[in-house]
C-alpha cells in the first residue's frame, strides 16, 4: 500500500490518476499547488492596468494540506526574485490549497472591458 507521500509523487509525476492510485477518503483529499506569479501590463485604459499570471510549478494531492503548504514554501523559495509590484518586475511564489489541481492557472490573457 502506498503512503500519502508516494501517492502524491505518483500523481504529480503524471504517471497515475487519482483513481489509479486508489486514494483513500477521496472527499478529504485537497491539492496544494505552488505557482510562479508574474505581473504583466494589460493596457493604457483608465491610467493603465496590470494583471498577474499564475503558472503552476508543482501540485500534489494530500489529506494534510497545511503541512504541504509549508513544504512547498520552503522548496520553492529560491524562485522568488525582485518585486512584482515594482517597475523592475520580478517573480513571486504563491502556494494555495485547492479542490482541483492547478485551478488558478492562467489560461488566457485578460481583456479590459
Amino acid at each position: 500500500m502506498m503512503t500519502d507521500y508516494e501517492k502524491a509523487v505518483a500523481y504529480s509525476s503524471g504517471r497515475f490518476t487519482p483513481e489509479e492510485i486508489e486514494m483513500e477518503d477521496e472527499d478529504t483529499i485537497q491539492f496544494v499547488t505552488a505557482y510562479e506569479v508574474t505581473r504583466h501590463y494589460g493596457g493604457p485604459e483608465e491610467g493603465g492596468w496590470w494583471w498577474d499570471r499564475y503558472e503552476p510549478i508543482d501540485t500534489v494531492p494530500t489529506s494534510e494540506p497545511e503541512k504541504m503548504v509549508e513544504v512547498f514554501k520552503t522548496r520553492y523559495e529560491d524562485r522568488v526574485s525582485g518585486d512584482i509590484g515594482s517597475v523592475l518586475g520580478g517573480v513571486a511564489v504563491s502556494v494555495v490549497i485547492e479542490d482541483e489541481p492547478a485551478g488558478m492557472r492562467t489560461t488566457e490573457i485578460p481583456r479590459y472591458e
